[in-house]
């Protein structure tokens, strides 16, 4: 895979490929985690083992407010209101062949605006998976 500028990489929500582009960004992240299960025992030998548990991922991201521009707030506010899941998507914003993309169902699990003086007005959000995160390359 070709080295990019972080700037290209966004997060979409809708369906794959095709969602509403969250956008006016200044920060975006995936987290993928693994639970432990600890199975440590007397013949450890004092130190701790573990086997690997359940998996979990996550998106988040933090983005200017600009009530002139679409930015996909509206749309998350709305999800999250509802209790309905989106189609997340964490990828460059214009992928070409062989570009990986991420994708799964999420729920907005935080969403926070903030302002402060003699600073821009951002909002925040937390996505959480539920199920598998796929991975495969643009087409």
């Amino acid at each position: 895979m070709a080295k990019f500028n972080g700037t290209e990489l966004s997060i979409q929500i809708g369906t794959y490929l095709s969602g509403v582009a969250i956008t006016l960004n200044n920060s975006v992240s995936l987290s993928v985690n693994t639970s432990e299960v600890e199975c440590t025992n007397k013949d450890s030998a004092g130190w701790k083992e573990f086997l690997p548990g359940t998996r979990d991922w996550s998106m988040s991201g933090s983005s200017y407010v600009d009530g002139d521009s679409a930015q996909g707030v509206e749309e998350a506010i709305t999800a999250w209101e509802a209790g309905t899941s989106v189609v997340a998507n964490f990828a460059k914003e214009n992928t070409t062949d062989g570009d990986p993309t991420l994708y799964g169902d999420a729920y907005f699990t935080n969403i926070e605006q903030t302002g402060e003086l003699d600073g821009a007005a951002e909002w925040t959000f937390t996505l959480s998976g539920t199920g598998i995160l796929n991975s495969t390359a643009a087409v």
